[in-house]
């Protein structure tokens, strides 16, 4: 029997499901013939059969760390990622590094700290352009690399069947779906980062103008509840339970936007968005802030610009009325290609 090279991955595991989490399944269906795939997960949930770094075991880690051949860090959390990076150098381990995302900003001493640690990785995944200005990186370990990777459609389970009760409702009264999601209800810069506040305003206006819509905003966990209640409570506020669906609940967001007309990403930061990766898979619309470069077919409108949003996303409802162009994707093809990608990239540094 062939020996397999063991691949250690560190970082969040679904569930809740979130933009790394999802990457790192995903990946694990991608290399699990290839390789033998082990994983120390750094999610907020445990799970069964997978250590979570949250049960501080020590032993356990330790020994995960020393029968690795290769060490692949996905972590998005900053002291987490340092301290996964730390630790598999202190074991002599070859390592890849993913940097999903790294603020404009920064003290410049913990830029120091990133930029020397980061270096410890044999390759740097950086998942757009945006982010290499940013940090200093050594230009021969970077590769710009999007995280997407393709759903798996006959693996995803089917949607909740409130969720099937409500869109069927809302097809037969003629409305636009409308679909975004956030992994959690947060702030950045005092402002709200997964455009909430702005979904529910333009959800009120359209009301108010009889543009028949009907939005989703699924939210992965609940980090506040003072949050997500006032929001819940602002709905009822705006008069828009009609039209307007808040939902803390674990579903397969790529199955929503299968079901939805236009997918949106108001958020005031971002790194390479996985709804958006998504949302252009399944060919359909999506609209997007602009305050990083999206892939090419993103519709943009002004970061926290709630007119701009109105107008773009009131065009794009219009756009959505005429016959849509249906895209086949050939999914044997796309898995290939990606996974040639990673086993490519993992399979240069184990021999280096």
């Amino acid at each position: 029997m062939e020996y397999k090279k063991r691949i250690l991955i560190t970082g969040p595991v679904p569930p809740p499901a979130g933009g790394i989490s999802i990457h790192i399944w995903r990946l694990k269906y991608l290399l699990q013939d290839e390789y033998e795939l082990d994983f120390i997960d750094e999610s907020s949930i445990m799970k069964k059969g997978i250590f979570n770094i949250r049960s501080y075991n020590p032993f356990a880690y330790l020994n995960k760390i020393i029968k690795a051949d290769l060490i692949y860090v996905q972590s998005g959390s900053t002291y987490l990622r340092l301290f996964q990076l730390l630790m598999a150098k202190c074991f002599f381990k070859k390592i890849i590094f993913t940097l999903h995302s790294y603020p404009s900003k920064k003290n410049k001493f913990l830029y120091f700290i990133d930029s020397s640690i980061f270096n410890f990785a044999k390759k740097i995944i950086v998942v757009n352009e945006n982010i290499l200005p940013r940090i200093s990186l050594p230009v021969e370990k970077c590769i710009i690399k999007n995280a997407f990777l393709p759903p798996l459609l006959k693996n995803e389970p089917e949607l909740p069947e409130i969720i099937v009760e409500f869109l069927e409702k809302a097809k037969a009264e003629g409305k636009t779906i409308i679909c975004s999601n956030a992994s959690r209800l947060d702030l950045y810069n005092n402002e709200d980062l997964y455009g909430m506040d702005m979904c529910l305003e333009v959800t009120q206006r359209m009301n108010k103008k009889g543009v028949p819509v009907f939005f989703i905003f699924i939210v992965s966990s609940i980090d506040s509840k003072n949050i997500y209640e006032n929001y819940s409570a602002k709905i009822k506020d705006l008069q828009i339970e009609d039209t307007f669906l808040l939902l803390n609940i674990k579903l397969s967001f790529v199955k929503l936007i299968q079901q939805a007309n236009i997918v949106v990403r108001p958020t005031n930061t971002d790194g390479d968005a996985l709804t958006v990766r998504e949302a252009l898979f399944m060919n359909k619309i999506i609209l997007a802030s602009d305050v990083v470069i999206r892939p090419v077919g993103t519709h943009l409108f002004k970061n926290r610009d709630v007119n701009d949003f109105e107008n773009k996303l009131e065009e794009l409802i219009q756009q959505n009325k005429l016959p849509q162009q249906k895209v086949i994707t050939d999914e044997n093809n796309s898995f290939n290609e990606y996974r040639l990608f990673y086993t490519n990239l993992i399979n240069s540094v184990l021999k280096n």
